[in-house]
């Protein structure tokens, strides 16, 4: 979920830069300015504990990580505007990596041939002739796909499996964002319709269930893109804010301490 969130927020920054050079410079100077206003108010923090306070490298440190932080906030939170071509440029290299999942392919492959040898037809017998058709452990590579309903259950298997592979890689969009288990029968229906009136007596390409699948995720994406924006921008307020609380108290503590060293000294 961690790694998944930071590879949103770094599509955001790649986005911002692609689309909106300017935009991004501005939003690097802004920061830079607000960056250098932390910085001062760090050192002013500290040194209302400890008017004695003298800074070291180490405490220079902390104030440049405060700033960074502030920074890299004003980029971010600048670059959420841009969550809409984010999602669709993730979705897009989903897409390539899916394509060249070898093991993904293959274990899908078994799971839509035994759903589809499964089928039995009202009088119980198989809804398929499978003589022909070895299963992918004997070096089957192919499904009979003569009756609708089979081809409807292999590309339901095709697209839940894609949907599936999409929410292990990327979780926290699909779980802040798209949450549905699955697209409705009747888009599997209607595009199995248009690809086999397209391509008669052939079989269900593989790369039509992860093209159905792009296109249901992108669409849910794309819809409840403003409810990202604002989880997104809130998480990011609470990660900036406990940065800097930690950076911050790590300084007072020094200052703090400082006292506690300087009264010794005089005592002994």
């Amino acid at each position: 979920m961690v790694t998944s969130f930071f590879l949103f927020l770094w599509t955001l920054v790649e986005q911002l830069w692609t689309q909106g050079w300017w935009q991004f410079l501005v939003a690097v100077v802004v920061g830079i300015l607000l960056g250098a206003v932390s910085w001062w108010l760090a050192h002013y923090v500290a040194l209302g504990f400890n008017r004695q306070f003298s800074f070291n490298a180490q405490h220079h440190i902390y104030c440049g990580i405060a700033a960074a932080i502030t920074l890299l906030f004003s980029i971010l939170f600048l670059a959420m505007q841009y969550t809409t071509d984010a999602v669709r440029a993730l979705v897009q290299q989903w897409e390539i990596s899916i394509r060249a999942d070898n093991d993904w392919a293959q274990d899908t492959f078994v799971t839509a041939y035994e759903a589809a040898y499964k089928l039995r037809d009202a009088s119980g017998k198989q809804l398929e002739d499978f003589t022909n058709y070895p299963h992918p452990s004997k070096g089957g590579h192919l499904i009979p796909l003569n009756d609708k309903l089979t081809q409807s259950t292999v590309a339901e298997v095709y697209v839940d499996a894609a949907i599936e592979h999409f929410r292990k890689g990327h979780p926290f969009l699909s779980k802040v964002l798209w949450a549905r288990s699955g697209i409705a029968p009747d888009l599997i229906e209607s595009d199995m319709e248009r690809f086999f009136r397209q391509n008669p007596g052939s079989t269900y390409d593989i790369g039509e269930g992860i093209a159905l699948a792009g296109r249901e995720i992108r669409s849910g994406l794309v819809e409840q893109a403003p409810r990202v924006v604002l989880i997104s921008r809130i998480l990011l307020v609470i990660a900036f804010l406990l940065i800097q609380a930690v950076t911050f108290g790590l300084l007072i503590r020094a200052a703090l301490a400082n006292i506690k060293e300087g009264a010794a000294t005089r005592t002994s």
